[in-house]
Parts: C-alpha cells; sequence; structure tokens
C-alpha cells in the first residue's frame, strides 16, 4: 500500500522574471503565479496531502525596516 505524502513544501519564485523574458508586465507574471499556487492547492486535495507551505518570494516589493 502507497503511503501520501504528509506535507509538501513549494518555494515559488520568478513571476517577475517568467514576465519579462516574455515581454509581459509584472502584473501579469504574478497572475501566472497566482494560477500555479491555486494548482498546487487542488493537487494537494487531490493527493490528500495534508500540509501544503507555500513561500512566495519578492525582491520587487521594498520592505520596511
Amino acid at each position: 500500500m502507497k503511503k501520501n505524502l504528509n506535507h509538501v513544501a513549494i518555494i515559488m519564485d520568478g513571476n517577475n522574471r517568467w514576465a519579462k523574458s516574455r515581454g509581459l508586465s509584472s502584473k501579469e507574471g504574478h497572475k501566472e503565479g497566482v494560477k500555479k499556487a491555486r494548482l498546487a492547492v487542488e493537487c494537494a486535495l487531490e493527493n490528500k496531502i495534508d500540509f501544503l507551505t507555500l513561500f512566495m518570494l519578492t525582491i520587487s516589493v521594498p520592505i520596511p525596516k
């Protein structure tokens, strides 16, 4: 019997670079990132993964000090 994964963590990075490499706006890159995040959630649900952690990184938004 195959045991399902208990926890999957995904580091999502590069939406802005992805968009720029295709001549798209940053906003379009972030929209695509949201689509991929939804896909990850759907996949986790379908495969009965108990915990899903999504790390979404950015350098384009200033971090307050």
